[in-house]
């Protein structure tokens, strides 16, 4: 977030870059609202959908079918960059508040002993099951400079995540 405030103080985005981080905004916000109540309908929570809209028009879906537009729409650019990750950092924020919110302290405390079970169980048992895989899995899947237990660790945090 520093690193965006320096690079802003130095020089400002031309108008090219302002529209492109515009239509950024408005296609996760579009995508994320579409996805959201497609999941709200069949039953499932609208986060859900608003997350995907992340993979979906990331380089694993928009970049793979259309590259020129995703190539356009996320460019390889620090201010854009920039930009960006500062309005995902401020939504991430207000992800995590709003569901902090929105959870009810008094069930959690009545229920005491069967929620810490199982949110320590869904927390340790994937931790466990990723380290466990990570190291048994062949150097073939490492990167250059990755090492064994980084990569156990890696996996095991995001599949604890």
């Amino acid at each position: 977030m520093l690193h965006f405030l320096i690079f802003f103080a130095a020089a400002a985005p031309g108008e090219h870059v302002v529209l492109v981080f515009l239509c950024q905004i408005v296609a996760l916000l579009v995508v994320a609202r579409l996805l959201g109540r497609a999941m709200s309908a069949v039953g499932q929570p609208r986060v859900i959908g608003e997350l995907l809209a992340g993979v979906a028009l990331g380089p694993s879906l928009l970049g793979r079918a259309l590259p020129g537009v995703s190539g356009w729409l996320f460019p390889n650019d620090p201010v854009q960059e920039a930009m960006l990750s500062s309005i995902a950092w401020v939504g991430l924020l207000l992800l995590l508040a709003s569901t902090g919110f929105e959870s009810d302290l008094g069930v959690i405390r009545r229920l005491g002993r069967p929620v810490f079970f199982v949110t320590t169980g869904s927390l340790a048992i994937p931790l466990a099951g990723g380290l466990a895989t990570g190291l048994l899995a062949p150097d073939t899947l490492l990167g250059p400079d990755a090492t064994k237990v980084g990569f156990a660790a890696f996996l095991g945090v995001a599949l604890s995540i």
